[in-house]
């Protein structure tokens, strides 16, 4: 399961579109790697400032996201005979993009998103490629 919270600000207002500064926070509790006969889980958190555009559009607003930051690996304990794996902290590029959906309520949207991060590579998996798909509410003050 993974859980997201992301903080926006409006930097620049145009009529047609803005563009915000956002601090998303992504965080997975328990993914499983495998690698041959070896099973390794781990737990990552994901945080990386971006600019984001936004098109302002009547009821459906796209808008897509870059930036970077940091990731955080912390591996769960070992299989019975597997080496101890350490945390590790490294850089990392988030790309990505989605859309907002108005509702009749009053600042209140719903978003279907996509975001990948890009980060150095872990000692207990072969990946670069973290892939983050979601959806949920937007609240707009």
């Amino acid at each position: 399961m993974t859980f997201e919270g992301v903080f926006a600000h409006r930097i620049f207002n145009g009529h047609i579109g803005g563009v915000y500064l956002e601090f998303p926070l992504v965080g997975t509790t328990d993914r499983s790697v495998t690698l041959g006969n070896l099973v390794q889980d781990f737990s990552s958190v994901f945080f990386t400032s971006s600019l984001k555009l936004k098109l302002n559009v009547p009821v459906v607003a796209p808008f897509v996201s870059v930036g970077g930051g940091f990731a955080h690996f912390s591996p769960g304990s070992p299989p019975p005979g597997a080496p101890t794996r350490s945390s590790s902290t490294q850089g990392a590029f988030q790309a990505g993009g989605g859309l907002d959906l108005s509702t009749p309520i009053p600042h209140l949207a719903l978003r279907g998103e996509i975001r990948e991060f890009f980060t150095g590579k872990r000692d207990f998996t072969p990946s670069r490629h973290n892939l983050f798909v979601g959806g949920g509410l937007v609240l707009h003050f």
